[in-house]
């Protein structure tokens, strides 16, 4: 087994490095689209059991999102975050973080009669970046790849990069698309898990390519798609210490849309192959001998139907199995089910309820057996404003 002070901080950094890998490969600037922003509320639960005792975890995660799209051809979107994490495991004090994500800016601009997206992305940092020691421990539980959590992050550095994506018709049934994003992530300084230290983190640059090829029969649309993730080496207090090693996901999708314009079915099917990581251990900076991580398949079916015209109700059930990694620990499968509710008071207004239940089991990286329930309630709210 790896070292576990490298693998905890390891762990770790594959979750504070990875938050920019968020940003799209690709983009889209829709002509005539009204000004807007949306206020959305989620509350998520979740009961974590490893042999040693029941933790419960929570989060309330409440982003707000503004749309700006000041011509046809150039569009702004803005967007920050409320975000608190709650941790009980029965025997301690509860524990808690709370506070506000950064601020994310996006903008995008068409060309080549809008075949051509170019688009500028920055984090600022006016968040909560500079955690304690307690406030990250109580976060770390929120890392497992079996829990579908909104966020665990709150803030970082300055971030600053550039999306550009080009599609063209082959044909009159089919469009290949092809888009590429670099990100550059400033340095901040937080801490690790039950520390009373900082370090400085410099999370580096990151790195996307992808590949998507739809093809159109009739009322529905089959899609291939290709992603490819590379990251750079992150540096603790300005030494090599970790690298994500790549990551490539590649995913089938099916969409067919109901008569009438009524809404649609879609399935889905993804896998993501994630490669050796890069550690420092003993003093030397290297690569895996073996992998921590494993790999993620991902089977989503979604229905949407207007039911009135005011009206629209979303069914949604995922499967997500995470494979063991080379010491084989970290597999697990989970399900949910999904249901939601949106009404529309009128053409600008949209008031949407929702709630999620998940349960799984596996193997946690303590090597004993883990099961989790979890469940969540949503609320959203989105406004348009005609131009």
């Amino acid at each position: 087994m790896p070292n576990h002070h490298s693998t905890a901080l390891a762990s770790l950094l594959s979750v504070l490095c990875a938050v920019g890998a968020t940003i799209p490969a690709s983009g889209q600037v829709i002509p005539g689209a009204p000004y807007g922003g949306s206020l959305e509320a989620y509350y998520q639960t979740w009961d974590v059991d490893e042999g040693s005792g029941t933790t419960s975890i929570s989060q309330t995660y409440v982003p707000v999102n503004v749309f700006l799209p000041f011509t046809d051809r150039f569009e702004a979107k803005l967007s920050s975050a409320y975000v608190s994490m709650t941790r009980d495991n029965g025997f301690d004090p509860s524990q808690s973080v709370s506070g506000l994500a950064d601020v994310k800016v996006q903008a995008d601009a068409s060309f080549l009669e809008r075949r051509l997206i170019v688009g500028l992305v920055a984090n600022l940092p006016s968040g909560q970046g500079e955690l304690t020691g307690v406030e990250q421990d109580v976060v770390f539980d929120f890392v497992s790849p079996d829990l579908s959590v909104r966020t665990n992050r709150l803030g970082e550095g300055f971030n600053f990069g550039g999306t550009v994506s080009f599609a063209n018709a082959l044909s009159p049934t089919v469009t290949l698309g092809l888009g590429a994003s670099v990100l550059s992530r400033g340095a901040y300084d937080t801490s690790l898990p039950g520390s009373s230290s900082l370090i400085h983190l410099s999370p580096g640059i990151e790195a996307r390519a992808s590949t998507t090829l739809d093809v159109l029969a009739g009322s529905s649309v089959f899609r291939l798609s290709s992603i490819l993730a590379t990251y750079g080496t992150e540096k603790v207090d300005d030494v090599d210490y970790y690298r994500i090693g790549q990551e490539w996901t590649i995913a089938a999708d099916y969409m067919v849309g109901y008569a009438m314009g009524r809404g649609q079915f879609s399935f889905g099917v993804s896998e993501l192959l994630r490669f050796h990581n890069s550690v420092r251990s003993n003093g030397s900076f290297g690569t895996e001998a073996m992998s921590t991580n494993g790999n993620y398949l991902v089977l989503s079916a979604l229905n949407d139907y207007q039911v009135s015209p005011r009206l629209r109700v979303e069914v949604t059930a995922v499967g997500r199995l995470v494979g063991a990694n080379d010491f084989n620990v970290g597999d697990s499968k989970v399900w949910e089910g999904g249901l939601g509710a949106t009404l529309l008071p009128s053409e600008n207004v949209a008031l949407t309820l929702g709630g999620r239940y998940i349960t799984g089991s596996g193997t946690g990286f303590s090597g004993r057996d883990r099961s989790i329930t979890g469940m969540e309630g949503m609320f959203r709210t989105v406004i348009r404003i005609s131009q």
